[in-house]
């Protein structure tokens, strides 16, 4: 899924995250913090310090993290083109990174 967005823009971004358990009944991630990353696309390993912190939201399917992009945001001005979305999860001892099923078009 493609999200467009202005490079003039400064946007909440908000991520869809499903959480399941070992035996695979919903988990409800929002008890722990998250972070996102918005890197260029062809990055395939984001790193540690790409991370902003992010909010919990509840959307239609379930838990959301948004978090503000663009410039003067804590994720900064973003590249032109197409990025990758990545969320962080700290869910002690696991700390899950998931890109996204989304790519943001800057244009």
């Amino acid at each position: 899924m493609d999200k467009r967005l202005s490079r003039d823009s400064v946007e909440l971004l908000r991520v869809e995250v499903l959480h399941t358990r070992p035996d695979g009944t919903p988990a409800d991630p929002t008890i722990y913090p998250v972070a996102v990353a918005v890197t260029p696309a062809d990055v395939r390993y984001v790193l540690s310090t790409d991370f902003k912190p992010a909010q919990w939201q509840h959307g239609p399917a379930g838990p959301v993290a948004v978090v503000l992009v663009g410039t003067g945001s804590d994720v900064g001005t973003l590249a032109l083109g197409r990025n990758a979305v990545w969320v962080r999860v700290q869910a002690d001892p696991e700390i899950p990174v998931m890109r996204a099923d989304m790519t943001l078009v800057v244009y």
